[in-house]
């Protein structure tokens, strides 16, 4: 269920995607959850990555090569985290999710596509 997952995500440390170059890549439903719930995010530099201009890399987010000892790396990075550099990740990822990827958001841009 929604609530078991939502447990889940707030169990977790770190949220890591690495996804595959496909035609049609995923991620994106788990990229913006673990987002709002303020989950540091490690996804896969991939093409179909979907809005890389609002997203930037270790500014809201880490984007890494399919490689294990980077992987590694920055999850040590994160759970060994000290001071603020995490934190301040994840609120603005989450500051990000919430101005442009919010119900209402999305509620307001429908409306002016369709004139109302």
């Amino acid at each position: 269920t929604d609530k078991e997952l939502r447990t889940y995500y707030l169990k977790s440390r770190v949220s890591i995607l690495p996804i595959k170059e496909t035609l049609q890549p995923s991620g994106q439903s788990v990229a913006l959850q673990s987002m709002s719930l303020k989950l540091p995010l490690i996804i896969s530099s991939y093409s179909g990555f979907w809005d890389s201009d609002k997203f930037i890399k270790d500014k809201h987010l880490y984007i890494a090569e399919n490689n294990i000892d980077l992987w590694s790396e920055i999850i040590e990075e994160i759970i060994e985290d000290k001071g603020s550099h995490i934190k301040n990740i994840v609120n603005k990822s989450k500051e990000l999710i919430d101005s442009e990827f919010s119900l209402n958001t999305f509620k307001d841009n429908l409306f002016k596509v369709i004139g109302i």
